[in-house]
């Protein structure tokens, strides 16, 4: 994920199991990295994804304001019930 500015995207988690697939954790979804704080995330759905179902957790960057051109850099890391879990997904944002 690449922004600039205030923007959010979407990340789809995709149950290919065989079971229901849930998030875990409190919290399931975590932020790590030196812009963790830049970086927020709600879940839609997710927390009972029927087998072969989709859900989708909106993640958000907001830099505030200070210097132009600054980037930021976080992981997130998605923890559920899953046998590979947990999934990270890593996360860059740039104050225009």
């Amino acid at each position: 994920m690449e922004t600039k500015g205030t923007s959010s995207k979407s990340v789809t988690i995709t149950n290919t199991g065989t079971s229901p697939l849930s998030l875990v954790g409190a919290p399931a979804l975590v932020f790590s990295g030196t812009g963790a704080a830049k970086f927020t995330a709600a879940n839609n759905g997710c927390n009972n994804v029927a087998p072969g179902g989709k859900c989708t957790i909106n993640v958000t960057f907001n830099p505030g304001a200070g210097p132009t051109n600054q980037t930021f850099t976080a992981t997130l890391t998605i923890q559920t019930n899953a046998i590979n879990s947990p999934t990270s997904i890593s996360l860059t944002g740039r104050r225009k």
